[in-house]
C-alpha cells in the first residue's frame, strides 16, 4: 500500500496549482513598495549620494541594482520557494541533472549558430525600418554594454553586477519560471507541443525588438529541456549567448569606430551579408529543431526525473 500512495504521489501533478499571476503580482507589488519607501526616506532624509532628488534617478546606476533590484529580486526568489513548496513542485526534479553523454561540441555549435543568425535575422528583418524609422532603428541599435558602463563611477564593479545579476542570477529565475514551470503548466494543460509553441511566442514578446530571434529561442529552449531533462542545459545556452555579445559588443566599442561613420547608410550596406547568413545559419537550426521535435511519446522533465 505505502508503494502505490508513494507511485500515486509521484505522477500527482502540482502544476496547475502554481500561479504565474501572483508571481507578477509580487514583482510589480515589491518593486512599487521599495520604490515608494526610497521615496519617503528621501523626503525625510534626502539620498543625495544616492539619488538626484530633482529628477529623483540614482547618481550612479551602481546604487540602482544594490538598493532595488536585488532586493526584490531576493524577495521573489523566497516567495517562489514557498510557492513551490505549497503546492508540492519538487525543485531539484524541476531542474535535474545534466546528461553524462551529452554532446558538448554540437551544443557550442548550435550556441554559435543560434546567436549569428539572432543578430542577423534582426538586421535582415529591420532593412525597410531603416527607410521608413531611420532614427529609431538607431536609437534601438544604439545600445552597447560598454557605453552604459560608462555612467557608473565604478565601471569594472558595474559590469560585474551587471553580468551576475542579468546574466546569471536573472536569467537562471526566468529560465526556471518559464521554461521550468510555466512551460509544464502549459503542455499538462493542453498539450507539449502547443506549450512549446506559446512558450516561443512568450520569448517573441520579451525579444519584440527581434520577435523571430525570441520565437527560436524559445522552441530551443523548450527542446533542449525536453531532450536533456534539465534546465541547466537550457541557462547555458543563454549564457553561451551572453558571451558571444560580450565579444561582439566589445569588437563594437573598443575596435570598431561607430562616431566616423554613418549608421544608416553602414546598415544598409550590410544587408546582403545579413542574408547570406541568415541563409547560411537557417538550415541548421531548422534541422535541429526538427530533429528534436516533440515525439508523441516524449513526456515532460518534471514527470521522467527522480
Amino acid at each position: 500500500m505505502d508503494d502505490i500512495e508513494k507511485e500515486i504521489q509521484y505522477y500527482t501533478n502540482p502544476f496547475p496549482d502554481f500561479k504565474i499571476r501572483y508571481v507578477l503580482l509580487w514583482y510589480f507589488g515589491i518593486a512599487i513598495g521599495i520604490f515608494l519607501q526610497l521615496i519617503l526616506i528621501d523626503k525625510l532624509t534626502p539620498l543625495t549620494f544616492f539619488v538626484d532628488s530633482q529628477e529623483f534617478e540614482f547618481v550612479d546606476p551602481i546604487y540602482e541594482i544594490l538598493l532595488v533590484f536585488i532586493p526584490v529580486f531576493s524577495l521573489i526568489v523566497i516567495l517562489v520557494n514557498r510557492q513551490c513548496k505549497l503546492v508540492g513542485i519538487n525543485v531539484n526534479r524541476v531542474i535535474g541533472k545534466i546528461p553524462q553523454d551529452f554532446p558538448w561540441l554540437v551544443f557550442v555549435l548550435l550556441i554559435i549558430t543560434r546567436f549569428i543568425f539572432s543578430q542577423e535575422i534582426s538586421r535582415v528583418s529591420y532593412y525597410p525600418i531603416s527607410f521608413l524609422f531611420p532614427k529609431w532603428l538607431e536609437y534601438v541599435y544604439s545600445y552597447n554594454i560598454f557605453t552604459e558602463v560608462t555612467e557608473s563611477f565604478i565601471p569594472v564593479l558595474y559590469i560585474l553586477l551587471i553580468i551576475c545579476y542579468y546574466w546569471l542570477l536573472w536569467e537562471a529565475f526566468m529560465t526556471f519560471i518559464c521554461i521550468g514551470i510555466l512551460f509544464h503548466k502549459i503542455s499538462t494543460k493542453k498539450g507539449i507541443t502547443q506549450g512549446i509553441i506559446i512558450i516561443s511566442f512568450i520569448y517573441s514578446i520579451f525579444f519584440y525588438t527581434n520577435f523571430i530571434s525570441g520565437f527560436i529561442l524559445g522552441l530551443l529552449l523548450c527542446l533542449l529541456y525536453i531532450k536533456t531533462r534539465t534546465l541547466i542545459i537550457p541557462f547555458l545556452l543563454r549564457i553561451g549567448s551572453f558571451i558571444l555579445y560580450l565579444i561582439w559588443a566589445g569588437y563594437e566599442y573598443f575596435l570598431a569606430n561607430p562616431e566616423n561613420t554613418n549608421f544608416i547608410k553602414q546598415f544598409r550596406g550590410e544587408f546582403k551579408l545579413g542574408i547570406f547568413l541568415v541563409l547560411l545559419t537557417l538550415p541548421y537550426l531548422s534541422y535541429w529543431i526538427y530533429k528534436h521535435w516533440n515525439k508523441s511519446n516524449q513526456q515532460l522533465p518534471y514527470f521522467v526525473n527522480q
